[in-house]
């Protein structure tokens, strides 16, 4: 979450890195749940909204 705040506030870059990690999310929910129990936190929605910003941004290479 704390990337995801510094992306969208200009503070880190859209680095291919970056990109690999959001895109490779398989918004399966783990990170839900175990936010949820140690937090009480929503994460999906903050992370599909930033998935849907880094398409915006700089969309994700196609695959060769």
């Amino acid at each position: 979450m704390a990337l995801q705040v510094a992306a969208l506030e200009g503070r880190v870059d859209y680095s291919d890195k970056l990109l690999d990690v959001v895109y490779n999310c398989q918004m399966c929910g783990a990170c839900d749940v175990s936010c949820k129990y140690a937090m009480d936190m929503e994460v999906i929605d903050p992370i599909n909204e930033f998935r849907i910003r880094c398409v915006g941004k700089r969309p994700y290479p196609a695959c060769p």
